[in-house]
């Protein structure tokens, strides 16, 4: 199978995973299980092709289709490496501010990461992210030599912020994610075609 091929499979079991997430009443693992299904036909047509072209009888075995699930593996959460000086804080209040988390942790604005909740308009289906409404989680980086992570979590753990319970713990070391490299790989060689 030529390289061109198995780069347009990779395209088109992108494509099709992103049009069927889009689909509401479609569930997320229905998508994927039907986009490896409309990609094993593709490869085995492509295969066919490649076979006819090189001018061979029998047809090579399609290449193993490997879902994005099985492509990425799962380490469990206290098998990771935990930040020096960062907390993961859950349950913020949803409309809370940046300002807000920074007094109440005693830090300032620009040492802590709010992301803000996406949102879907009815109108148009797109998605856009809010001015208002965070997803309330957020990460609170602590500056300085002699942080002890570990005791502000403790510190922090149960306290009430807006009247909801925190859940406070340490943050962990995200790992190196792969799908942004085959992201930036295709982007690149579909700009070259």
């Amino acid at each position: 199978m030529t390289r061109k091929s198995l780069r347009t499979e990779k395209f088109i079991l992108r494509e099709l995973e992103l049009q069927a997430k889009c689909k509401e009443e479609v569930s997320e693992a229905e998508a994927v299980s039907e986009a490896e299904e409309v990609l094993e036909e593709v490869s085995e047509a492509a295969t066919e092709e490649v076979s006819e072209a090189e001018g061979t009888s029998e047809v090579e075995a399609a290449p193993e289709v490997v879902s994005m699930e099985q492509k990425r593996e799962k380490i469990p959460l206290d098998q990771m490496e935990r930040s020096k000086d960062t907390l993961y804080i859950n349950n913020v209040p949803f409309k809370a501010t940046k300002e807000e988390v920074a007094e109440f942790f005693g830090t300032d604005a620009d040492s802590i990461s709010l992301p803000m909740r996406k949102m879907r308009d009815q109108h148009t289906g797109r998605i856009f992210t809010s001015d208002s409404a965070n997803r309330g989680m957020a990460f609170v980086t602590f500056s300085g030599e002699n942080v002890d992570i570990e005791a502000k979590a403790e510190e922090f753990k149960g306290k009430v912020f807006g009247d909801r319970e925190l859940t406070v713990d340490v943050a962990v070391i995200r790992p190196e994610n792969d799908e942004e490299e085959i992201e930036q790989e295709t982007g690149s060689e579909e700009k070259q075609e």
